[in-house]
């Protein structure tokens, strides 16, 4: 996140970025790290503050057109190997979660391994119940 970031900051001087003008840097961070502004606020403070700055593209001209493409492929490179390191962390984070509640329910004597709910929105979790016809039509089991 951090390369991605300052890769970001860097074109956004440069006016490199694939980005409408008049975008605040703010909000351009904030929506690539899919984040609320206000982290973007307390992130860069002091002498990193990126207060109000707004976007100004680069005249694309052709002794800088090929510096433009090239940071904005290489950008496109850095936010694609941040998303896929995002994506294996949540995926680590559930399955450390699921463990968890696994043994969690294995210490309470509990069968951890079906969810069920029913149309009234009550629901069993961690528990095993079987569905009868007394559960209805729209019983939802998982």
């Amino acid at each position: 996140e951090e390369a991605y970031v300052a890769r970001v900051i860097q074109d956004f001087n440069s006016g490199f970025l694939d980005a409408p003008a008049g975008t605040t840097l703010r909000t351009f961070l904030s929506e690539k790290l899919q984040c609320d502004p206000m982290r973007i606020t307390k992130k860069f403070t002091g002498d990193a503050c990126i207060g109000k700055r707004v976007f100004h593209p680069a005249v694309r001209s052709p002794s800088n057109g090929t510096a433009i493409d090239k940071a904005q492929a290489e950008l496109h490179g850095l936010e694609r190997r941040w998303q896929r390191r995002l994506e294996l962390q949540q995926r680590e984070s559930a399955k450390k979660a699921a463990a968890s509640a696994a043994a969690a329910a294995a210490a309470t004597g509990r069968n951890f391994s079906v969810q069920t709910a029913s149309v009234d929105g009550t629901a069993s979790v961690g528990e095993n119940r079987a569905k009868t016809k007394t559960d209805g039509p729209n019983m939802v089991t998982q």
